[in-house]
């Protein structure tokens, strides 16, 4: 997913080269995925809020492929600061909460941060 915000946006080329950026590295995904013997596809969005691309593409997956389970990664620190949850978003809680809505299986993956 590209996800496009006002500080990094500067006009229609700079989106197309996000866009660009974010199919190469999809690409290479795949790649690896095929190279390990899995089926492997991609699926990219380009918007300004990260949940409902993230919802808009996960809903066309669903319907493509039923059984399908939603990964989310959420980042964690061993020393969590009081300004760590403003900083790091509740992004990934935020779509399994609508996807349990729709009745889409999720699962948060927490990315662990020594700093």
């Amino acid at each position: 997913m590209a996800v496009i915000d006002s500080g990094s946006f500067k006009g229609a080329e700079e989106v197309a080269v996000l866009e660009q950026s974010v199919i190469s590295g999809l690409e290479k995904y795949v790649e690896l995925a095929r190279k390990l013997g899995f089926a492997a596809d991609y699926r990219m969005e380009v918007g300004t809020d990260v949940v409902e691309s993230a919802m808009n593409l996960v809903q066309a997956i669903a319907a493509e492929y039923p059984r399908s389970t939603v990964f989310t990664g959420q980042i964690t620190f061993r020393l969590e600061k009081f300004y760590h949850r403003m900083l790091h978003n509740e992004t990934a809680f935020a779509i399994q909460r609508r996807l349990q809505w729709d009745g889409i299986t999720s699962v948060i993956l927490p990315i662990r941060m020594r700093i």
